[in-house]
């Protein structure tokens, strides 16, 4: 239970609504894209190597760059999806946090000021979400 107290409401709704996200919309899609990227990978060099055999000695150093750049991109990847979730934590915190507190807010008549904390945080959020969409 010390878990749960010291862990941040909004860290634990942004971690089980990604997770959630990612097993049921992400994964059957990601599956579903690649097989279909493979299969046309993989028919494009046949035609082109039953078109023209003298591309199967430039195919080999292709591959090899693309490996290479390949593993650049995931590095990168994956450390603006970890920038990204790192933001967003806040974002959940707040609006938990304000949904909590609706009433001392209204009554206090500080929703300018609350609006403004929620625009920050989700301005923060988007300078790290904005890139990791542009990269795939």
């Amino acid at each position: 239970m010390s878990f749960f107290e010291r862990t941040p409401s909004g860290n634990l709704v942004n971690r089980f609504s990604k997770e959630l996200d990612t097993v049921d919309s992400m994964i059957p899609q990601v599956i579903k894209m690649f097989m279909g990227s493979l299969f046309n990978v993989i028919g494009a060099c046949i035609i082109i190597l039953l078109a023209t055999p003298m591309v199967a000695a430039i195919i080999p150093p292709l591959g090899l760059i693309y490996f290479f750049v390949q593993r650049f991109y995931v590095a990168s990847s994956r450390q603006l999806k970890r920038l990204e979730s790192v933001s967003r934590s806040p974002v959940y915190s707040h609006f938990n946090e304000t949904l909590l507190g609706v009433s001392v807010i209204r009554a206090f008549e500080e929703q300018e000021r609350f609006i403004r904390q929620s625009d920050l945080k989700v301005d923060e959020n988007q300078k790290a979400y904005y890139p990791s969409i542009v990269a795939n």
